[in-house]
């Protein structure tokens, strides 16, 4: 009897001295890090409405801004182009140059915008030269598209823009 309790407490003690080693060399641990998306959301904000005709000298609102409807601050770019050459021989928008910067055929606006801002306007008017042959006039429309960067770290909109660029898809 003597020798099954030895056998026993050796056994047991052995059984513990695994668990011990065990429990010494292993470890484990569990974090839990939830990320999302940043992502881009932006809507032109317009106001216009086509005049019925077209003279020399009219002076036709339309007043272009962004509006940035994501979650992520993001750097905005606009392209505007009249649809018919011959008439935007013939007009000139009111450029903001003080908030907008021209380059390589879009308006960059110099700011990053944050949730549910407004850029200020790219322009509010076009105005119809007045001494236009209005015998050559066409349909006057300025088409608008905008397209957004997302801020991240970039310190300014030109530094954003540019590795847009180098990174674009072929």
């Amino acid at each position: 009897m003597k020798k099954k309790v030895i056998i026993g407490v050796i056994l047991l003690l052995a059984v513990l001295g695994i668990g011990s080693i065990a429990a010494y060399l292993m470890d484990a641990d569990f974090a839990e890090n939830k990320t999302t998306v940043g992502g881009n959301n932006i809507t032109i904000v317009e106001r216009f409405e086509p005049p019925a005709a077209i003279h020399p000298g009219d002076v036709i609102a339309k007043n272009v801004k962004v509006k940035n409807l994501g979650p992520s601050d993001c750097y905005v770019r606009v392209r505007a182009v009249f649809t018919n050459s011959d008439m935007e021989k013939y007009c000139t928008a009111d450029w903001n140059t003080s908030d907008w910067v021209y380059d390589q055929g879009y308006y960059y606006y110099k700011k990053a915008l944050t949730k549910n801002e407004l850029t200020t306007s790219l322009f509010t008017k076009i105005t119809v030269d007045s001494d236009a042959d209005e015998q050559k006039f066409g349909d006057l429309d300025v088409l608008v598209y905008a397209e957004s960067y997302q801020r991240g770290s970039f310190k300014d909109y030109a530094s954003a823009w540019q590795e847009f660029e180098q990174n674009r898809p072929q």
